[in-house]
Parts: C-alpha cells; sequence; structure tokens
C-alpha cells in the first residue's frame, strides 16, 4: 500500500505543478497595412480613361455609358448652355445619356458627323488611400458638323473605383472642364464663359 499512497501523492503533486504553472495568454491582434496598388492596376485604370475617350469619339451613348456607375455624377464646366452636374451616368436614361445626345445629335450647335478626343497630355493616375484612383488630363476635342468644324481643349479629372461585378474599373465621378472652345465664325453654339 506504501506504492499506491506514493502514486496518489505524486499525482497530486504533479497537478499541483500544473495548475500553478504560468498558462499562456491568448492575445488578438488587428494588423492593417496598406498595399499600393500594383503597376497592373494603374495600367488598367490608364486603359479604360484611353478606352473612355475612344467610346466618346465613337459617339457611342451606351459604350461610353456602361463605363460609369449607376450612381456616378459628372459635371461639365465652363460650357455655359450644357454646364451642369448629371446624375446618374451609368444608366442609359439618365441625365448623362441625354447629356450625351444633345452633344452628339448638335441641340447645342449642329449634329457632329465625327469627333475626336485625343492628344492627351499630362495624363496622371493618382491612388487614393481608399483603394480608388484618380486621373487628372488635358486633351483636345476636334469635331466636324455640317456648320464646320469646332476644336476644344478639357481639363479632366476623373475617379475610378473597382467593380468586383463587373471586373473592371468604372467611373465613379467626372468633371470637364471646358478650357477653349472654337466654332467657325457666325455659328451660334455655345460660349465659354
Amino acid at each position: 500500500m506504501a506504492l499506491s499512497a506514493m502514486v496518489v501523492v505524486l499525482v497530486v503533486a504533479l497537478s499541483l505543478v500544473l495548475v500553478s504553472a504560468p498558462q499562456p495568454t491568448v492575445r488578438t491582434v488587428t494588423v492593417t497595412s496598406t498595399v499600393a496598388p500594383t503597376e497592373h492596376a494603374i495600367e488598367s485604370v490608364s486603359e479604360s480613361f484611353a478606352q473612355h475617350l475612344l467610346f466618346f469619339s465613337s459617339k457611342d451613348v451606351s459604350a461610353t455609358i456602361s463605363q460609369y456607375e449607376p450612381n456616378a455624377t459628372v459635371e461639365w464646366q465652363n460650357l455655359y448652355c450644357l454646364s451642369g452636374l448629371y446624375q446618374n451616368a451609368g444608366t442609359s436614361n439618365g441625365d448623362m445619356a441625354k447629356l450625351l445626345v444633345d452633344f452628339f445629335d448638335g441641340k447645342f450647335n449642329a449634329p457632329l458627323s465625327s469627333l475626336y478626343a485625343g492628344n492627351t497630355s499630362k495624363m496622371t493616375v493618382t491612388p487614393l488611400p481608399n483603394g480608388a484612383m484618380v486621373v487628372n488630363s488635358t486633351f483636345g476635342l476636334v469635331g466636324l458638323a455640317a456648320t464646320g468644324n469646332f476644336t476644344a481643349t478639357i481639363s479632366a479629372q476623373d475617379s475610378y473605383a473597382y467593380s468586383s461585378s463587373s471586373n473592371a474599373w468604372m467611373i465613379s465621378q467626372e468633371t470637364w472642364h471646358w478650357l477653349t472652345y472654337y466654332t467657325p465664325q457666325n455659328v451660334l453654339a455655345c460660349s465659354i464663359g
């Protein structure tokens, strides 16, 4: 019986050691990091903006509209008869669609038989802390109408957000500031103001 008493004492002693030993503590650590956008993301936004100007130049309202988020806003500044803030840019029946139709069909000047947006200069793509990107640019716009050519210079700022549902960068907000606008002499058109 002495052996079983020793086993009991040994088990009790071992239990006391385990109970009194320091227990590991569990902590929750939250790690936050800001990941810089990849060169691929910046390149994708640059390509999306180039495609935006191409769709605009082709006077394709639905293709142009498809590049905006459904709740996007567009603002044209400094072009009196078309200046304003346009809502619902990403919908085919929104204000932006009406603006494009008015611009392409010549309700402010004359119907455009051709249009070219290009000669982009000073284009920069800037990543924002929230994951969005901003494209700042200046580009030329040339149009041909029955009344003659017009030319314009536009300073634009386009904010892009990534849409996981469409797997593409979409325009969430756009501002076009018309710097210059020239039409043939004696042609009634919008004026810069």
